[in-house]
């Protein structure tokens, strides 16, 4: 399952637009809109997958996936990718973290990474730290002006529709690998240091 998602910095208020396997299941993107690989799962592989894209006001993005691979219990089993484009892309990172606090639906409401980066693992290293929370008022693909842009059954994870929903947010169910998935697609106000932006947590579970 390829994950691609994207969005429009410079609609008000921010658009997005997510596919799988290269069909996009919202609108498909406008010509502003800036699209990020987020990652490609084996999902005979996994138990489940937390993915973010970041896109911030001055053009920097960053991607990060963690992986749960089937029968693991926690996230020390994780396995984490972190894409970053833009002016870090020359460097490494290492120990890349991703936090994630979820409401009473089981729904994520606030994340947090953290990735330190470097030019090698014995240099000098600093941290890039991005907070995201959930808030009414972000738009969707289908320009519904709430959290959730959302929602469809599908056969396979190259159909289905989306129709506008407030609850719950994005979310695409699918049959594919062994079994059926869920896609929850959870757009969040995204923070760092020094620039502000638009985050997109997925969660894909069984």
């Amino acid at each position: 399952m390829k994950l691609t998602l994207s969005a429009d910095l410079t609609a008000h208020p921010h658009r997005w637009s997510a596919a799988v396997d290269g069909r996009w299941l919202t609108d498909a993107p406008t010509e502003t809109s800036a699209s990020l690989t987020v990652a490609d799962l084996d999902l005979g592989e996994l138990d489940s997958a937390r993915c973010v894209a970041v896109w911030f006001g001055d053009g920097e993005t960053c991607t990060l996936s963690a992986r749960r691979p089937r029968g693991a219990k926690g996230q020390d089993r994780d396995t984490v990718e972190v894409q970053l484009p833009g002016s870090r892309a020359e460097l490494s990172v290492f120990d890349p973290r991703l936090s994630t606090e979820y409401d009473a639906t089981g729904q994520p409401r606030r994340f947090g990474v953290e990735l330190w980066l470097g030019e090698d693992s014995e240099g000098e290293q600093h941290p890039w730290r991005i907070a995201g929370e959930a808030q009414p008022g972000t738009a969707g693909s289908s320009g519904s002006p709430t959290p959730g842009a959302g929602s469809a059954d599908a056969a396979s994870p190259a159909t289905g529709s989306w129709s506008s929903a407030v609850d719950p947010p994005g979310e695409l169910r699918t049959t594919a690998g062994s079994g059926a998935w869920k896609v929850s697609v959870i757009p969040m106000a995204a923070h760092a240091s020094d620039a502000s932006g638009l985050a997109l947590y997925v969660l894909v579970t069984r």
